[in-house]
């Protein structure tokens, strides 16, 4: 599975082995920051062109996306790249100088797996990219540099149980196993990458994100998972506070509070401001080195999550909204 390792440090079929373990209780040392989703905004997946509605809309290039963020400031930021995690266009965004912290979920292998027993209806998109092959390439390709990159991957609750799907449906009890086994390889196979490049001064760490802590089945303690870290989609408003998901997640697994971050926060634009001043401040006080706001531009209809402005017709205007206002303050304030 992953190239010039002898054969006994490969583990069975099915067999999870740590290579390199994750001790919890010891603190990442990671440059605080806060940053924009960048997704879904780097390569068309037809030939439609031009600022419409279509979520496959092309804007730019992920490499442009980074410039324009460390051009506002930002030192970090998180990338859903169509592109290839090492491809010409991300090697743009890892070699840009003004970025400490690349977070990056891998789409260029991403498949839709639709299923029909769910509230939502809607599809679910996989990703079956080798984690341990994309930390071998990075740490060959940019092993000298000075910065961290976190391999990630979507809200782990909804894999299992699927978008606005009850966790009795069928869809989650075929699927825990499933998910489950992918994390565990991805987190062994990113340790396996550190362990061949032990001199290099580039670190690339593998974070599992999760959405809920709900009572009946979460990720956080029915997976049993050891990640090199934890991520939390932070969208319960109003149901649990930021610092209460926060909390469960330290006091379920035990880990140092610089290995939890947050993967996304974010809200519609009557409502980004208050809710990015809010809950950025208060995992930052909390303890999180990272938070990101969802989304950079969204490109399909209802209400705008994006930190572009739209016009009356949906066209973006090239201005942006008062939730990059409110990350700039944040950032200033915290870094």
């Amino acid at each position: 599975m992953w190239p010039n390792v002898c054969e006994e440090c490969v583990p069975e079929p099915g067999v999870f082995r740590r290579v390199i373990p994750t001790i919890p209780q010891e603190p990442l040392l990671i440059p605080k920051g806060i940053g924009v989703v960048v997704a879904w905004s780097d390569i068309p997946k037809n030939d439609t062109a031009g600022y419409t509605e279509g979520w496959n809309i092309a804007i730019e290039k992920n490499a442009v996306s980074a410039s324009v963020l460390a051009g506002l400031g930002l030192r970090t930021s998180k990338f859903w790249p169509r592109a290839h995690a090492f491809g010409p266009d991300m090697a743009g965004v890892y070699n840009n100088p003004d970025m400490d912290v690349i977070v990056v979920r891998p789409m260029q292998s991403a498949w839709s797996d639709a299923y029909g027993t769910c509230i939502s209806g809607q599809s679910m998109l996989w990703v079956t990219e080798d984690y341990g092959q994309i930390a071998f390439n990075l740490y060959e390709r940019f092993g000298d540099l000075d910065k961290v990159i976190i391999l990630t991957g979507w809200e782990t609750d909804h894999l299992v149980r699927g978008l606005g799907c009850d966790y009795s449906s069928e869809y989650g009890k075929n699927y825990e196993w499933y998910v489950r086994n992918l994390l565990n390889a991805r987190q062994q196979g990113v340790e396996w990458a550190r362990e061949m490049h032990p001199d290099a001064t580039l670190r690339v760490y593998h974070c599992v994100d999760v959405n809920d802590i709900d009572d009946e089945w979460n990720a956080v303690r029915d997976l049993g998972l050891e990640p090199d870290m934890w991520s939390l989609s932070y969208w319960k408003w109003g149901v649990y506070t930021i610092t209460e998901m926060l909390d469960y997640i330290e006091d379920v697994t035990g880990y140092n509070r610089s290995r939890i971050i947050i993967g996304e926060i974010g809200g519609p634009v009557d409502k980004q401001y208050d809710r990015i001043i809010s809950a950025a401040t208060d995992a930052f006080d909390w303890g999180c080195p990272l938070v990101y706001i969802w989304i950079y531009v969204q490109k399909w209809g209802g209400d705008n999550f994006g930190m572009w402005a739209k016009d009356e017709d949906g066209f973006f205007t090239g201005e942006w909204t008062q939730g990059m206002d409110a990350i700039l303050e944040v950032n200033e304030a915290y870094n």
